[in-house]
């Protein structure tokens, strides 16, 4: 008889089934305890609805919704501040009320985030953190927003990214008048481009382009395209002689039967100059020109249609930087004689150059006075200066490196703007412009006078002030702000008499004179020619800015605007004044001066020598 043992009795057996039994029990435990995970994130779910608004100026709010059914919940806000980390501990709560309210810069470059969380004081359990909410206030919204076809089928849409802080930016897109396509792109933080892939060429594009945090999102800038034939891009140009400009551009797209280019001369209008083929993507303008801003742009042509014009490019032409003197103060006047630069700097006197090397200036001397010298006048070797308190210097620079003052203070009661020099009846004169207190007449060498003295005064009417004057023979002409123009017959200086007087053409801040013209510099209303004879306005020209000071030759008026930089208009006929040159600089010009080919301005940080023609 065979004995067969009972599988239970396996000792084996056994074992694997109290593993089995083991394995069982523990995955029920883990089961368990995952079941009180879901019930801790169920019961503890992340605050909703989080919103932020600015209350006032300088202070913002949150509020938040949560639902708990624990009466001991309060709430840990998390901040980021800008391109930082987060800071998820910045606050917490000492109750369940939802409401934050803080102090930040709400006109601020820097974005502030915020998320929520809630935690259950007994317990220490804590919920998910709420979608992010950022402040972005106007100035947070992109800038310089561009659409530029990019090649046939494709538009680059850029734009400038002022802030620092957000997650990213998004782009909606619209087609003609359909609806929006939101979150058509989403891109990350910093972006400042993207391109996009059409099908639908003459039809219009359009974009909004804002920078988002979760759910909020800076102001919109919106823009709108519609792609045509490709434009031409990347106008180059380049002077390749003093009579020729070379312009260079590429084309993306199929070959276009031509090219147009228009070329602008100064802030004129654009006009056509020339049609190329299709195949040319280069052009030398033959110039006949002196010197000028010149500005060009290109478009191509296909068939009856024509694309954009390119970006337009600009070069000036024939003119040239040619040094820079760094100024600690403004330069309210300058001037050149025999190879010498003169600056009227402010606190800081009187500056003298060798301007023998135009491309490098050399201070000679400076001369220093009390307060502010305004103005500066040169007679055979005498140097005179005056400042804004009412006190004219005189210098004797026949040795350049040592300047003798030759009289003590001279009082002529006034601001000192400008100061002209004239011999009459054989007798030497200043004219001072003082500002408010008028034209200051000061007679030197006196018999037995040992000092010069104001000898008189032409007043001018208040709320005007007397800015410049210039003679010609015996006459005087006077530039008196809102007063305008007077010309007085200075023949006895003692007793001036009235010749014209000119009213109502803004506010006269500079003048100037030719053998039938005078050149007035009138603040906000640009420029103008009078009639030397009878004042009648010949022309003017508005320069978009403020005109405080001018030079003329035999072609050009020469312009120092406050707002504008320095400008070039073409006088050669002064019946129709066009601009020839614009020059931007970083601060105020405050005045001009030509000789030769050269033009000395300077500004509130430096005096700049500019060639101006070949």
């Amino acid at each position: 008889m065979s004995y067969i043992r009972n599988k239970d009795t396996n000792p084996i057996t056994n074992i694997n089934f109290l593993l089995k039994i083991s394995i069982i029990i523990l995955i029920s435990l883990m089961l368990g305890a995952c079941s009180d995970d879901m019930k801790d994130a169920i019961d503890y779910d992340a605050p909703y609805n989080l919103q932020i608004s600015k209350t006032t100026e300088g202070n913002i709010q949150l509020t938040w919704q949560y639902n708990s059914q624990s009466s001991n919940i309060v709430y840990i806000i998390a901040r980021k501040d800008g391109a930082e980390n987060w800071n998820e501990n910045y606050y917490q709560t000492s109750s369940d009320q939802k409401v934050f309210v803080e102090e930040i810069p709400t006109n601020s470059f820097t974005i502030y985030s915020y998320k929520v969380k809630a935690k259950e004081t007994e317990s220490g359990n804590e919920s998910l953190f709420s979608s992010p909410v950022s402040y972005f206030p106007e100035l947070s919204k992109p800038t310089d927003l561009q659409v530029q076809q990019y090649s046939q089928n494709q538009l680059m849409i850029s734009w400038t990214d002022n802030i620092q802080g957000e997650a990213g930016y998004k782009i909606d897109r619209k087609l003609n008048n359909n609806n929006w396509v939101e979150g058509y792109a989403v891109l990350e933080e910093n972006t400042e481009s993207y391109i996009d892939t059409i099908n639908e060429s003459f039809q219009t594009v359009s974009y909004r382009v804002y920078a988002y945090v979760g759910n909020t999102k800076s102001p919109v800038n919106e823009i709108s395209f519609t792609p045509t034939i490709q434009t031409p891009d990347s106008l180059n140009l380049s002077q390749i002689s003093t009579s020729q400009v070379k312009l260079s551009w590429s084309y993306r797209g199929e070959t276009p039967d031509n090219f147009d280019i228009q070329r602008k001369i100064g802030t004129n209008d654009w006009a056509n100059l020339t049609q190329l083929s299709g195949e040319q993507k280069q052009y030398i303008d033959n110039l006949s020109i002196e010197s000028a801003t010149l500005s060009y742009r290109v478009r191509s042509k296909k068939d009856t249609l024509y694309s954009a014009f390119s970006s337009a490019k600009s070069i000036n032409f024939n003119i040239f930087e040619l040094a820079s003197i760094n100024l600690t103060n403004s330069g309210n006047q300058v001037f050149v004689k025999n190879n010498m630069l003169f600056i009227a700097n402010d606190y800081n006197g009187a500056l003298i150059y060798n301007i023998e090397n135009p491309t490098s200036p050399n201070l000679l001397t400076s001369i220093h006075m009390p307060g502010k010298t305004l103005s500066l006048a040169l007679d055979e070797n005498k140097l005179y200066m005056a400042n804004d308190q009412g006190i004219m210097q005189v210098y004797d620079i026949s040795a350049i490196n040592n300047p003798v003052k030759l009289y003590n203070d001279i009082h002529f009661y006034g601001q000192g703007n400008h100061i002209k020099i004239a011999v009459i009846n054989g007798q030497k004169y200043a004219f001072v412009s003082a500002g408010s207190s008028g034209l200051k007449i000061i007679a030197f060498d006196i018999p037995n006078m040992p000092m010069p003295i104001v000898i008189k005064s032409i007043n001018t009417v208040p709320g005007a002030h007397c800015f410049k004057s210039i003679i010609s023979e015996n006459s005087i002409y006077i530039a008196e702000g809102t007063n305008g123009v007077r010309q007085f017959n200075i023949s006895d200086p003692y007793s001036p008499t009235l010749i014209n007087h000119k009213t109502n053409i803004g506010t006269i801040v500079d003048i100037s004179l030719s053998q039938h013209y005078l050149y007035v510099a009138r603040g906000d209303r640009g420029i103008a020619l009078l009639n030397k004879t009878n004042f009648d306005l010949i022309s003017d020209y508005d320069t978009q800015g403020y005109s405080n000071s001018l030079a003329i030759d035999s072609r050009n008026i020469y312009i120092s605007d406050r707002d504008e930089g320095f400008l070039i208009v073409s006088a050669v006929n002064p019946l129709a004044l066009y601009s020839l040159c614009k020059l931007e600089t970083t601060s105020y010009v405050l005045s001009v001066f030509v000789q030769n080919k050269y033009a000395y301005i300077c500004t509130q940080s430096s005096c700049k020598i500019i060639q101006i023609r070949p």
